[in-house]
């Protein structure tokens, strides 16, 4: 889902799916490197494999390549570097989607009443 949402706003090459694995994925992304001066990640989970993929190759985070993670995760503020994560409300998330539950049986209801009227 995530990646799909970030299809809709960046160009498709620049969307690294991960289909056969991590590491598959991160071969992908290291030959085009020199193409980017950061990168958004799906997850912290693959912001900080990343920052520790980086490190091994020397390439130094975030003077050369700034990262962002998504979820803000309790580890992502105790690695090196601080990772920059961005945080979501889950409980208003959740509410959201449980009121879209809702209005969708609802509508539903509607919808079967007006075809038992026609």
């Amino acid at each position: 889902t995530k990646a799909l949402a970030f299809s809709e706003c960046f160009p498709p090459e620049d969307v690294y799916y991960i289909e056969s694995g991590v590491g598959e994925c991160f071969e992908r992304l290291h030959k085009e490197l020199d193409r980017y001066d950061s990168i958004i990640c799906s997850n912290d989970i693959m912001a900080i494999y990343l920052i520790a993929r980086f490190r091994t190759l020397g390439i130094s985070v975030p003077e050369r390549l700034y990262l962002i993670g998504n979820g803000n995760l309790w580890l992502s503020s105790h690695v090196t570097p601080t990772l920059t994560t961005v945080s979501y409300n889950h409980e208003v998330t959740a509410r959201l989607a449980l009121q879209m539950c809702e209005n969708l049986c609802d509508f539903e209801k509607i919808l079967d009443h007006t075809h038992s009227l026609l």
